[in-house]
């Protein structure tokens, strides 16, 4: 037993080594200058959180041309951060060493002997890669003029590879710069202005999560060397340099310029003098500038070989590509989702989404992107997501493929996927989609976006007498929920009120009949009076010394034979303030509440049947009067609905989004326009803010949605309540066990509202901001203001951003994901128009 258990101990061991992250270790910048401080980082990526070995202690060993720093300030070495997609949600786990250098002369800096020691106590020697160090002779130094006494002055250092390259192939340039100590950071990202070359986007040598890490480990203002007598911050830069082919670029010039917009910061020392006083104060005051590197001469890249595939696109390097999909059937006219991803070497950045074998028996809905990046910030892979649906009946998702030229090997190539098979499920229909008919569209909220084959269909006016009328419903019906508990509230209140007036009225008599016996003059009826007023009057429990002498003294003085009544007026005072101490008791205050609703109703027009008969045209030019009128023959958010629906079957989508959109902003939960604006976007691509879990979890409900809860939740808590006072004992149990959970509902709609007010996700539906508009036609963001400016992002019909700007016929925007860029005016139009205004939420629609 022992050694069986020495086995599996060392089996475990050997398990845990072999699943052991390898550490990589990668320089802060891809070559040095002498006297440069740099970061040796060392790095072990977790893709899973069960038991990770992690680092412990770090060996530095030996190293040439350099010499190791302690740490400063005594910050440490060790950093560890959770890897998380694009959701939120944590996916792995990075691990990052570094180690400060100090490097020496020209020549190359090696190490050797680092050792890691991780927490299971193994111990792992990790390679480190050579770094390249070049004398300050090769930096080109450059002045720039400004404002201060001073031109401003920096130096510059561009190394490319490979020396020899096709066309198509990325040159990757690294870009050194030595800036003064008074710069302050980059104002957006650098530009590249070049007739034949595209690039892609700059980078830091080290980004994503460990670049992030670096930045706060070493910032800039502590990367410095030493140059022409004075210390330069050095800031390091990459990008991908691709060389068209002589097609593209026909007077065959391979010239790069390469401006970067900075931010500098000058001081200004202001002196006043006064009564004999020097007073100085200094001020920081920014100071943009533009650096203009020198030319970047390319070589002319090498032709590639004649007979290129007829689906090649001017790729070079190596890929690999697979295909993956959750449908489990295909059937026609039904959307599948089939993601694509493409990895390998080359310009990942540059690459459209590969098309499928047999295309024509496929419908192909406009692809969307998403780049995948390692943790320090390579391009690991592109994903795309293509929805298509099949138009004949076919075996399963096709493959999909493309060419490219492999510079190795020095040939053509195809990267293909494998096709999927899926089985064949009869369908009734078999159009291509353009649903026409009314009976053709689902109701609202049957159907997921995501298995949608076409837009939700017209909504006729709630009185124009045909089937499938909407009825809508004002907000001020749903408080009629409240009735039931607040009319039973009001009823015990009410029957309170008349028991104490009943009590009350008692009480007005006996004062009456108590005033009528305080005015005999007889002391004999005096006293017979008031004793027979306190035994009708006051119970027996509620008599007391005083009431009782006074019955006693009736007694003796009225009812013997020989008495003599004899009451003084002190006496009769007594008496009477006696009684009435004893009827003294409360008053009681009636509060009345009451509730009005009203209900209102549209009547109906012709514009259905032009839509129904595939006049769009016609229907739309009904409803836009309609709309410029002001005629109250439809509910708002409705009548903005419809035009979005004549506009996207007149081949509209970017306009009929925006549509959608308005009429969400007249009537927020309107499922029918939350459902087409979403299959819109779905299918234009639309580039929209990524939701994280938490936000997709509190929005489950939305905003229409939580406060129809938030009134069923709370009217039920109060008619228990009122159930509770008028059953009193009764049903005790079950009357508590409903208070409870709608307490505990009420709760949570209360944190749901604190979500909703707090959030940082923009609403696009129900709440949307003032400044926001919709791309209406497809266009390209522009880095200036200019059509010949470098593009940014392409931006599909249907994509939400923000106005920030404009200048001339341009409008400066931002997408929901952060990029920002010029764009034409008449590509996008504001959501807010004059005569729109974001109303309360409607509640629900029926059919």
């Amino acid at each position: 037993m022992k050694n069986l258990l020495t086995l599996i101990i060392g089996l475990v061991a050997v398990l845990l080594n072999t699943a052991q992250a390898k550490i990589e270790a990668l320089w802060s910048t891809d070559y040095a200058l002498p006297g440069e401080k740099v970061v040796l980082l060392l790095q072990q990526v977790h893709t899973s959180n069960a038991g990770p070995s992690r680092i412990r202690q770090v060996s530095t060993g030996k190293i040439k041309n350099a010499h190791f720093l302690q740490n400063r300030n005594m910050r440490d070495n060790y950093y560890e951060e959770s890897i998380q997609d694009s959701n939120g949600n944590t996916i792995g786990r990075i691990e990052a060493y570094m180690i400060l250098v100090e490097v020496g002369g020209s020549g190359k800096v090696e190490c050797e002997n680092i050792e890691v020691t991780f927490s299971t106590g193994n111990k792992e020697t990790v390679t480190v890669p050579e770094l390249p160090v070049y004398t300050t002779a090769k930096v080109e130094w450059r002045n720039i003029e400004s404002s201060q006494d001073s031109p401003i002055s920096f130096g510059t250092m561009i190394l490319t590879e490979p020396e020899e390259y096709y066309a198509g192939q990325p040159v990757h340039a690294s870009i050194k710069l030595l800036l003064p100590q008074n710069f302050n950071r980059l104002e957006q990202q650098p530009r590249i202005i070049s007739q034949g070359v595209k690039a892609d986007t700059f980078h830091h040598p080290v980004g994503g999560l460990l670049g992030t890490l670096l930045q706060h480990w070493f910032p800039l203002r502590e990367r410095l060397v030493q140059a022409r007598g004075q210390q330069w911050m050095v800031l390091d830069l990459e990008v991908d340099l691709i060389p068209q082919t002589s097609g593209n670029n026909k007077e065959g010039e391979y010239d790069v310029y390469i401006q970067i917009p900075s931010l500098f910061q000058m001081k200004e020392t202001h002196t006043e003098s006064s009564a004999g006083f020097t007073f100085q104060s200094t001020t920081v005051r920014p100071i943009p500038t533009t650096l203009e590197l020198p030319k970047l001469a390319l070589r002319a890249p090498r032709p590639l070989p004649p007979n290129a595939p007829a689906d090649f696109s001017d790729l070079v390097g190596t890929f690999s590509i697979s295909t993956s999909t959750e449908a489990k059937e295909l059937a026609m006219n039904e959307m599948i989702d089939v993601q694509i991803t493409v990895k390998g070497s080359g310009s990942l950045e540059q690459l459209t989404c590969p098309q499928p074998q047999e295309a024509e028996n496929w419908k192909l809905m406009p692809p969307t992107r998403k780049v995948i990046t390692t943790a320090t910030g390579e391009i690991e892979a592109v994903v795309f997501s293509q929805l298509m649906r099949p138009t004949v009946e076919v075996s399963g998702v096709p493959s999909f493929s493309f060419s490219y030229f492999d510079a190795d090997t020095e040939e053509y190539k195809t990267a293909e996927s494998q096709p999927i098979g899926l089985p064949w499920r009869a369908t009734e229909a078999g159009s291509s989609g353009q649903v026409v008919s009314s009976h053709a569209a689902p109701p609202a909220g049957t159907v997921p976006v995501a298995e949608l084959t076409d837009i939700y269909h017209f909504l006729p006016n709630a009185n124009a007498g045909g089937n499938g009328a909407a009825l809508s419903l004002p907000r001020e019906l749903w408080y009629l929920l409240y009735l039931p508990g607040v009319g039973i509230i009001l009823w015990l209140l009410g029957k309170l009120c008349y028991t104490k007036w009943q009590q009350q009225a008692a009480t007005r008599s006996r004062d009456k009949i108590l005033s009528t016996i305080a005015a005999e003059k007889d002391a004999a009826a005096f006293l017979k009076g008031i004793g027979a007023f306190i035994e009708s009057n006051i119970p027996t429990a509620a008599s007391n010394t005083e009431l009782q002498a006074i019955l006693n003294k009736r007694d003796a003085e009225v009812f013997r034979p020989d008495a003599t009544p004899h009451v003084t007026q002190e006496e009769r005072t007594g008496i009477l303030r006696a009684v009435r101490k004893a009827l003294s008791g409360l008053t009681t205050v009636l509060l009345m509440l009451c509730m009005c609703t009203q209900l209102c109703h549209a009547v109906g027009d012709d514009a259905e049947q032009y839509y129904e008969e595939g006049q769009y045209s016609k229907a739309l030019e009904m409803l836009n009067e309609e709309l410029k009128n002001g005629t109250d023959t439809r509910d708002k958010g409705e009548l903005y609905y419809n035009i979005g629906n004549c506009k996207y079957r007149l081949n509209e989508p970017g306009e009929a989004a925006l549509y959608y959109a308005r009429a969400l902003m007249e009537t927020p939960g309107l499922a029918e326009a939350e459902a087409n604006l979403a299959f819109i976007q779905r299918k234009e691509g639309a580039i929209l803010p990524q939701q994280t879990t938490a936000d997709k979890v509190f929005t489950y409900l939305s905003y229409p949605q939580l406060w129809l809860a938030t009134v069923i939740c709370t009217a039920t808590l109060l008619l228990s309540i009122a159930l509770s006072l008028l059953l009193k004992g009764k049903l005790k149990f079950t009357l508590r066990t409903v208070t409870g959970i709608c307490i505990f509902l009420s709760i949570l709609c209360a944190a749901d509202y604190i979500y909703y007010a707090t959030r940082s996700i923009v609403d696009l539906t129900a709440t949307p901001p003032t400044d926001i508009a919709y791309i209406t036609k497809s266009t390209v963001a522009r880095s200036a203001a200019v059509e010949s400016a470098d593009s940014v992002v392409e931006l599909p019909a249907s994509t939400p951003v923000r106005l920030l700007a404009s200048r001339g016929n341009h409008r400066y925007v931002e997408t929901f994901t952060g990029t920002r860029g010029w764009i034409p005016a008449d590509t996008a139009s504001p959501l807010t128009t004059g005569d729109t205004t974001t109303q309360a939420p409607l509640i629900m629609k029926f059919k």
